[in-house]
């Protein structure tokens, strides 16, 4: 188990091999909504995702785990672009 406490106020993750497995693999949905709902446990910390994908990539992913009111931007197109 992770332990969470309520000092964490950002937290900046790479997407492949981390969010997701990998470039041409499935999602693993079940670890995504794990990862949704310990985000929901930490009300003030701001999660973004860093990727070298592309913006619809990354727009899917902040979709998929309900990061539309972060005040982090993530990071695509291999630090080319940023994401809100």
């Amino acid at each position: 188990a992770v332990v969470m406490t309520s000092r964490i106020r950002a937290i900046f993750c790479d997407n492949e091999g981390c969010v997701v497995q990998g470039k041409g693999l499935p999602f693993d949905l079940q670890a995504l909504e794990h990862l949704r709902a310990a985000l929901r446990e930490l009300p003030n910390a701001q999660f973004a995702i860093c990727s070298g994908r592309s913006v619809a990539y990354i727009e899917a992913i902040v979709q998929v785990l309900d990061l539309f009111d972060s005040q982090l931007p993530c990071v695509c197109e291999g630090g080319a672009a940023l994401y809100w």
